[in-house]
């Protein structure tokens, strides 16, 4: 009974592996777009077997969507099955997927009792553009990474937020189970189910901070995630910085950059208006190199500027420049402006009209001596006149102030007639003037006269 039991076990074995269908275990399509399923199957045995897609988490409970019973059936214009006999493989396409196609399908093929059948998970991620989402902010600052679902698929699935250069080793930042929470003191998730909007945002931000991050809905079988990348700016003021230059002579762009973060990584200097449309002019893989032969590029890892010198300007040099950063997902770049400016002229004259202008010169220069000769001789004399005229101003009021007493004793009506009585008592009256002359010409006696004993005499 033994050996006939391990026989059965080795028969039921060998239908299974060898009359089964085999297909991929999972496939992952994009939300709006399509995908094809390969299932093989063993050709002799099922060769012109019905084959089918059918849809469901249980076999038994597998709704048919499309069947090989008219080759190439389509239905609903988006799904449609072949089978390819010679190779033993039928194929399912789907076009148009939406967020309702994920779940588990079946390829099947109807046999005599249990139908051979491979499950399938099939997973309809949201589209993304080719580009990858850009976010910027501010070192120091805050920002806030948004992450959009669709509501009515994935508003009670826990949404997340992880860092790192691939999905699969990517470090949880946030996630729904600690909504409104404050992660590490600097980071809040919160999940708006109603908008469809996962945000994150991070305070007090760092140059660490800057890198690939993934917005994830945890699904059965093959979370959902979206990346995006962070690009933390050093701030910088809002006008574009400005570097002149001179037509025909040389100017230095410099680009500075952080040491720590940016020391190994590929810096360059690009034209055009805009960073999309920047056309390269000088990168690190060249350091040191004379490009085009005016271009010189130098990366000073120690100070952290990228120096790129720039011969012979000319006026198509003028223009929008961009430092740039090789960075993972988005470079890091900065705008100046160079201005180029033309020299100062300077005119150069024929030798006869260099000697003419020199004699112009020279009898410029001769008449303007003379003219200042003139004026200082002009001015020495109005001077000397004017020091002539105060120095007799002032003798004249000096005289003056001599003279001013005479004629107020001449003037005093007081003395004007003096009596005077001799020894012999007899009276003498005479003028003052008279008395004067007289005492001149010491022909008549002398007399002293005071005032307070002739207010004391008695009258005559």
């Amino acid at each position: 009974m033994k050996n006939i039991e391990v026989t059965i076990v080795l028969i039921a074995l060998w239908v299974s592996g060898s009359d089964g269908v085999v297909g991929p275990r999972e496939v992952n399509g994009r939300l709006g777009g399509s995908i094809t399923v390969d299932c093989q199957y063993n050709r002799p045995r099922n060769r012109n077997s019905e084959k089918y897609w059918c849809k469901g988490r249980r076999r038994f409970l597998c709704t048919v969507l499309v069947d090989t019973q008219r080759t190439q059936q389509e239905r609903n214009n988006r799904l449609f099955i072949v089978d390819n006999q010679t190779s033993g493989i039928f194929s399912i396409t789907m076009n148009q997927l939406s967020l309702g196609d994920t779940g588990w399908y079946w390829c099947g093929i109807t046999t005599l009792g249990n139908d051979e059948m491979t499950s399938v998970k099939l997973n309809v991620l949201e589209a993304r553009s080719t580009e990858l989402r850009q976010v910027y902010g501010t070192l120091g600052e805050a920002v806030t990474l948004k992450c959009q679902y669709q509501v009515p698929y994935y508003q009670d699935h826990e949404k997340y937020l992880c860092k790192g250069s691939e999905r699969k080793l990517c470090i949880m930042i946030a996630n729904t189970q600690k909504q409104n929470a404050n992660i590490s003191g600097r980071i809040i998730a919160v999940d708006n189910q109603t908008s469809g909007i996962f945000a994150v945002t991070m305070t007090e931000l760092s140059m660490k901070d800057e890198g690939l991050y993934w917005c994830g809905i945890t699904v059965i079988g093959y979370d959902n995630m979206i990346p995006l990348q962070l690009n933390v700016l050093e701030p910088r003021s809002s006008e574009l910085r400005q570097v002149y230059g001179t037509l025909g002579e040389a100017v230095t762009l410099k680009c500075q950059y952080q040491v720590p973060y940016y020391q190994h990584h590929e810096k360059y200097l690009c034209k055009g208006s805009e960073r999309k449309l920047c056309i390269m002019i000088a990168n690190t893989q060249k350091q040191n190199a004379n490009i085009s032969g005016r271009i010189i590029a130098v990366d000073n890892q120690t100070s952290g500027i990228f120096a790129v010198t720039m011969t012979e300007l000319s006026m198509k040099d003028e223009g929008l420049y961009w430092c740039g950063i090789t960075i993972i997902g988005y470079d890091n770049m900065i705008p100046l402006q160079l201005n180029v400016l033309e020299p100062l002229k300077t005119t150069t004259l024929p030798k006869e009209s260099q000697k003419t202008v020199n004699l112009e010169s020279k009898s410029t220069s001769s008449f303007s001596m003379i003219l200042v000769v003139t004026v200082l001789g002009v001015l020495i004399v109005v001077f000397l006149v004017a020091a002539v005229f105060v120095i007799r101003w002032r003798n004249q009021i000096a005289a003056g102030e001599k003279k001013l007493p005479q004629t107020e004793e001449e003037s005093n009506s007081l003395y004007k007639d003096l009596s005077f009585r001799d020894v012999h008592g007899q009276d003498i009256t005479y003028d003052v003037e008279t008395s004067r002359a007289i005492f001149q010409r010491e022909d008549f006696p002398v007399y002293i006269y005071d005032k307070h004993q002739h207010e004391q005499m008695d009258p005559v």
